[in-house]
């Protein structure tokens, strides 16, 4: 069964003739984008296995690339067709064949693209922050502020880092608890 899906709001073309002319048995029209969302969802809930839907341009199903795709893959999910008069993608010509396949192939690589990747977030939080300093740079702030006497300044500048990472990675300076 043919089943059309167009526009009443638009003066190029008049959907409706269109529509009768490829024979359409049954026509749902929208005049406004709020109003196409429902019309949408009427005729994919009135689409049977083996209808065809037809539509004037793309332009008429969806205007979202990503929202379209999911159109796509819904209606070849339910084993429905798509004829897309004016680019003449017919369902069993080459051209349409193609079409569906590549809107597959988008669909699978845009899933993929919207998927965070969960392996190196893990991975990233097993490794933790890395160290500021090796270890043999921390035995060098040991050795230069206790045995050399430098001052944290000096040793921070030395190593290229900020005073506040030479106080993480020193001994603690306590106070002589008799003074």
């Amino acid at each position: 069964m043919l089943i059309g899906f167009g526009s009443k709001d638009n003066e190029a073309d008049d959907d409706e003739s269109v529509l009768k002319k490829l024979g359409c048995e049954r026509s749902y029209f929208w005049a406004d984008r709020d109003e196409g969302r429902s019309a949408l969802n009427r005729v994919l809930e009135f689409l049977r296995p083996g209808d065809t839907m037809v539509i004037v341009d793309f332009d008429r199903l969806e205007t979202e690339f990503g929202r379209l795709l999911q159109v796509l893959e819904h209606l070849h999910g339910r084993q429905i067709r798509l004829h897309v008069h004016r680019h003449q993608l017919i369902p069993g010509t080459p051209a349409g064949e193609t079409f569906l396949q590549c809107s597959a192939i988008l669909a699978a690589a845009s899933r993929l693209l919207e998927r965070p990747s969960d392996v190196g977030a893990r991975a990233a939080r097993t490794r933790g922050r890395p160290h500021a300093l090796s270890s043999a740079d921390q035995i060098k702030v040991r050795q230069m502020l206790l045995e050399k006497g430098a001052s944290v300044l000096d040793v921070a500048r030395k190593l290229h880092v900020s005073p506040a990472t030479i106080y993480r990675y020193s001994p603690r300076r306590r106070k002589d608890p008799q003074q």
